[in-house]
């Protein structure tokens, strides 16, 4: 595979990894009752995320876009994807509290973030680094956003809040 198959493929795992996120994220919809609107919002910016992605794919093309291809694997990719369906399955098939959905997206969105999903390497073009700067501050958004929603779901429950 040569440097622009592969970093197609890269942008394309990671927009698919956007939509993942959207999906749960509108099946924990679904399944809520005080946090529909919530888990809706969350789900269609994740939406946007994916977007954002699929834009540099016409660029990469032209060979205006390109990235360090030591920052992603795409088996690292993939196997978020897949632990992400993993979740869908289970929420689909299983009960799942408010709480229980709230503490598995914090910890999905604090991944991208320990794992320096957005971090930007040397070699990234301008286009690149700016949509991973967008994604980075979306996902420190939605933690936060997450966060607090959590706290607020542990407190009514009587559960100690941090």
């Amino acid at each position: 595979m040569d440097t622009k198959e592969y970093q197609e493929n890269i942008i394309s795992l990671l927009a698919n990894h956007e939509m993942a996120l959207s999906d749960l994220y509108e099946l924990y919809c679904d399944k809520s009752s005080e946090y529909r609107l919530f888990w809706l919002d969350i789900s269609r910016e994740e939406i946007i995320h994916a977007r954002w992605i699929y834009q540099l794919e016409e660029s990469i093309r032209k060979g205006f876009v390109h990235f360090n291809e030591e920052r992603f694997k795409a088996e690292l990719i993939q196997s978020n994807i897949d632990f992400i369906k993993k979740e869908m399955e289970k929420a689909q098939k299983e009960d799942i509290s408010d709480m229980g959905a709230l503490a598995m997206a914090y910890y999905l969105e604090d991944a991208l973030l320990e794992k320096k999903f957005f971090e930007i390497f040397e070699g990234d073009s301008v286009e690149f680094k700016n949509v991973l700067k967008n994604l980075a501050r979306a996902t420190e958004e939605h933690r936060e956003r997450i966060k607090e929603t959590l706290k607020k779901e542990r407190k009514k429950h009587g559960f100690p809040v941090e």
